[in-house]
This record gives structure tokens, sequence and C-alpha cells, in this order.
């Protein structure tokens, strides 16, 4: 065992390259810093509040399939529960994924209370790419989520009330990009590029887009001609180093709201599928695709903007918030943004609402912790309790890999 240990420590020394904080990192560091604020001192009030999380567990079975269950728990001054189970083959990580954040929305979609919350971010369920799921059964599985959220935030925007996302933790990069843009725009400015000057341009959207194209041409344009810091944002923007890196240092506080619209690729795709109507169909070869299908995709890819920020009541521990835009008397749509931007908004009443559901440290929302704890589904107990049933009333037994958890046993 020590042999190990001593391997798995020279394996975490050789990984402090990929954490390495360079003069470039340093200054985004600062200029990031920038947009950090302190939390403003609001009334904490009581609201008419719901909560909603779920979880999933899945058996592969000996015959080829898996057997999936996901559970969803809705708090408020009541629960309500939701149970579904599906029968599919192929690779499921993916699958399990969207299952449960549909469920949430069905759940929600019945249930709605003035304040709605969710674990997990509303903007990155905006922005999945139409594609026909390979898992027998679900060919057309993603249409049906993509008309659950749209009505979901229609039916929010129509009663006036509120929806809002919170994560524990989050991959995003919009507030970096936002800076390293600026950093950027800055140092090209005054660069003698010529005929280059548009394309220089245009690269910090290539590289939200395309990255192999934009790193070809950064290097054509800028580092071949000696302008190495220009070339190294463009390479910054390529990357995926999240904001949370960052922000989690910053201390007790929030970033200022930021306005997001449709990834580049998505902007792309809306753009392809409203010209061409056989766009679509190859995106799904095994669905005969209607009209109100391709009204269904158009409208989930240029819904609502959303308005995204990051907050820290304990140092060290951030949250990512997301709201509808239209929340705040923003009705822009995804499609009408090319580039997120920093805005100056009246967030009192957002801020009134995750102060009193924050429970310390560990408990950013006291209403999903409890649908979490509710809709928690460990292996332990699913193979326990669920899997027994499955084996009795299917006629069918795990296979060799589940039954390694009995041998364990």
């Amino acid at each position: 065992m020590g042999e190990y240990i001593d391997l798995f420590l020279e394996e975490i020394e050789a990984m402090k390259t990929v954490l390495k904080e360079d003069e470039l990192y340093k200054e985004i560091f600062e200029r990031m810093k920038r947009y950090w604020v302190s939390i403003p001192m609001v009334e904490e009030k009581s609201y008419d509040l719901i909560g909603v999380d779920s979880s999933s567990q899945s058996l592969d079975l000996s015959n080829g399939y898996t057997l999936l269950v996901v559970r969803a728990c809705a708090v408020s001054q009541e629960k309500k529960r939701i149970l579904r189970t599906y029968l599919t083959t192929g690779e499921i990580a993916e699958l399990k994924s969207r299952l449960m954040e549909n469920v949430e929305h069905e759940i929600l979609i019945q249930s709605l209370h003035p304040v709605n919350l969710i674990d997990g971010s509303l903007y990155g369920r905006a922005s999945h790419i139409p594609r026909e799921f390979r898992n027998e059964g679900f060919e057309d599985f993603s249409l049906v989520y993509y008309h659950n959220y749209s009505k979901l935030l229609q039916k929010i925007e129509e009663e006036e009330k509120i929806i809002m996302g919170i994560s524990k933790s989050s991959s995003t990069t919009f507030l970096r990009d936002i800076v390293v843009k600026k950093i950027y725009e800055e140092e090209i400015e005054n660069l003698n590029l010529g005929k280059d000057g548009k394309l220089a341009e245009e690269l910090p959207y290539l590289a939200l887009d395309r990255k192999i194209q934009a790193k070809k041409i950064a290097k054509k344009i800028l580092k071949d001609r000696g302008y190495e810091r220009a070339y190294n944002l463009i390479i910054e923007l390529t990357r995926k180093r999240p904001d949370m890196w960052m922000v989690s240092r910053f201390g007790k506080g929030m970033s200022k709201p930021v306005l997001l619209g449709a990834p580049a690729r998505i902007r792309r795709m809306y753009q392809e599928i409203l010209k061409n109507k056989d766009v679509l169909q190859r995106m799904f070869p095994s669905i005969e695709i209607k009209e109100e299908h391709r009204a269904t995709v158009l409208n989930y890819l240029n819904l609502p903007a959303f308005v995204s920020f990051y907050i820290s009541f304990s140092p060290g521990i951030a949250l990512r918030v997301d709201i509808p835009a239209y929340i705040l008397g923003i009705h822009e749509r995804m499609q009408d943004i090319d580039w997120s931007r920093v805005l100056d908004v009246d967030l009192s009443k957002i801020i009134s609402i995750l102060r009193s559901e924050h429970g310390g440290n560990y408990i950013h929302s006291i209403h999903l912790y409890a649908a979490d704890m509710d809709a928690r589904l460990p292996y332990e107990d699913f193979v326990e309790k669920y899997a027994p049933i499955i084996m009795k009333k299917l006629n069918v037994n795990p296979s060799m890999g589940s039954l390694r958890y009995w041998f364990r046993r």
C-alpha cells in the first residue's frame, strides 16, 4: 500500500503544472475580482416556496437491458413525490441526467409556487444540443425534454412567478470569458494587423465555438507575427478553466450579475434549422420529424435569456445562481445575445430569498436540502429493496457485474 501512496504523491505533484498560476492567470484573477462585490443587506422575508431535487439508480440485467429508477421530490409545506422506471439498452450516463431533469420539470409544472427552486443550472438545461438518443425507446426523448422545459419556463413567466437554479459546483466560464475578451480587445487595439484586423476581432467568438479553427487562425495572424500575449488570450478562451477556480478564492461576497445568451454552437444550429428543414431530420434519423417537432426545437433553442451570478456566504464556498431574465424585467431571447454582458439590476428580492433559504456552509438551501434527502436513493438501498422486486416481477436476474455487490456483502 505504501508504494502506491508514494506513486500517488508523485502523480499529484505533477498536477501542479496544470494548476500553475502564470502572469496571465494572475491578471485574469485580479480583473475578475473587480466584478466581486459585497452581498447587499436585504430584509429576510418568509416566502411561499418549493424546492425540487431528484436522484436515480440503474441495474444492468442479465438479458442485456438496463433498468433505471428515477425519483424526484418537491418540498414545500407538503411533499410531492414522483417515481419513474425505464428499460433501455446502450450507454445511459447522459440519458439518466436528462431523465432526472425532465422529472423535475414535470413535478414543478404540477406544483408551481410563487418561488420555485431547482438544484442545478437553469441555463445549462437550456444549452443541450438537439440530438437523438441511441437508447432503445428514447429516440424522441430530447423532444419531450425540450417541450417540458419550455412549457415550465413559459408557465413561470405567464403566472409571474420566480424560478431559480442553484448549483453547488459549476464548470461554467462566463465571467472569465468576459474578462479575457476585454483584455484581448485592449491588447489588439494598437496592434498593426492591417487587413486581418476584422478577423482578429472575431477570434473570441470563434474560440468558444470552433476551437481548432480559432487556434489555427490565431497562430497565423497573432503568434507568427510576434503578438504572443494576444495569442495566449485566445488560447485561454479555448480552455475550460472554470470560474469557480477563482471565485471560490475571493472570500464572502457575490459577482455582478451577467446576462447569458445561447452558446455559439446553439446560435449556429438555430440558424441552420431555421433555414433548412432537413437539418433536424438528420439529427433525429429514427423519427419522422413533423412541423410541431421543428417548432419545439426552435422554441427551445430560443428560450428567454438567463441572468447568472456567483454568491458566497462563507469563504471558500460559492454557489452559482440562475434565473430567467424576464424575472428582472429583461425580455431578450437567448438568440438575441452573442456575448455575455455584465448587468446593473436590482437583485434584492433574489438575495432575500437566498438568505432566507441559507442554512449554513453545507445547507445552501433548506428546501433543496430536504428534497435531496427525500429523493436520494443510495445504491445499497436500491440493491437491497428494489432489486429483489425487479427480479421477482420481471423474472430476470442482475448481470454478473451487478451481482458483485452481493459478493461483497
